[in-house]
């Protein structure tokens, strides 16, 4: 079977024309199915992330490939019930979710989190469970569909996730969860490891990441630190991307172009968001030359004022 039908071609052109940030391929089977929707993103000349969606028992053999070529994962829970057998799913979400985190790419879990909301305005205990699990095992986001697209207690729904990552996140010893290197040993891995544990060490809360296409916020929260990630980022898209990453929470500020720049537009942000005490230290990292991805090479610990 081709990997896009009639109709994914037509959906795929109006989301590039719309200017989507995320594009969700539906029933990978491998890595090879990126291969299409890359040519279609090249042809129209747009760079859009691509999540594979875990749904079909072929793409289970190969995993690793997926996960390496796609910018992204979904355990997609309904469809790939249907294919595999129903008591496996938790073991092959668990499974997904370690190997995805490893790699430095965003994982998300996708279907029946809080079904008996759809029709009912109160979840129940197995489903909460089930949601903080996910997060307990490193999931970065939680999909709801059903729930908020047809369901009669949308804003509900929102409210039981919201409730239950933050009390969940509450009680994870970051520490112990804390990521090794990335086994590439590229400068970047090197200076994104190094801002988490220089956080971690000397009990830093913020890690200010200045990005623009989002790869040092994403290299960083690969890490799980226990400081916050605020990601200061000029570009819009850039900004929705990081939405969906674990830890971070992106902010838009004004165009810079030079890196004598970083450290006033840091304090800055600081100072005009009263987001620290005076005397109080927060990390920056980023990478220069200002505006090319990938080059996250410096980091340097600031006081604010």
């Amino acid at each position: 079977m081709p990997t896009l039908t009639e109709q994914d071609y037509t959906d795929l052109s109006l989301a590039i024309d719309e200017g989507t940030d995320w594009i969700a391929l539906s029933f990978v089977r491998s890595a090879d199915d990126k291969k299409t929707v890359d040519s279609i993103l090249k042809d129209k000349g747009a760079t859009i992330p691509v999540i594979a969606k875990i749904e079909k028992w072929e793409a289970l053999d190969h995993l690793d490939k997926i996960i390496e070529i796609f910018d992204g994962v979904m355990v997609a829970r309904g469809d790939l019930g249907v294919e595999i057998p129903q008591e496996q799913v938790p073991l092959i979400q668990k499974k997904i979710i370690t190997m995805a985190n490893k790699a430095g790419k965003p994982v998300i879990i996708a279907t029946q989190l809080l079904e008996t909301m759809v029709e009912a305005p109160t979840p129940t205990r197995a489903e909460i469970s089930d949601i903080a699990n996910a997060i307990f095992d490193g999931t970065d986001a939680l999909l709801v569909t059903g729930e908020t697209a047809v369901g009669k207690f949308p804003d509900k729904v929102i409210e039981v996730l919201k409730k239950v990552i933050i009390e969940t996140e509450k009680t994870i010893d970051f520490n112990s969860i804390l990521q090794p290197i990335g086994h590439e040993h590229h400068t970047a891995d090197a200076i994104s490891h190094a801002t988490c544990q220089i956080a971690n060490d000397m009990n830093i809360n913020i890690i200010l990441s200045l990005t623009h296409s989002g790869s040092t916020a994403r290299m960083i929260a690969r890490y799980k630190p226990s400081a916050n990630i605020i990601a200061l980022t000029p570009v819009e898209k850039t900004y929705r991307q990081l939405s969906i990453i674990w830890g971070v929470t992106p902010k838009m500020i004004k165009e810079y172009s030079r890196s004598d720049d970083i450290p006033s537009v840091s304090a800055k942000f600081i100072d005009g968001n009263n987001i620290l005490k005076n005397g109080d230290k927060y990390v920056v990292t980023g990478g220069v030359p200002v505006g090319i991805a990938g080059t996250t090479n410096f980091v340097f610990v600031q006081k604010a004022k």
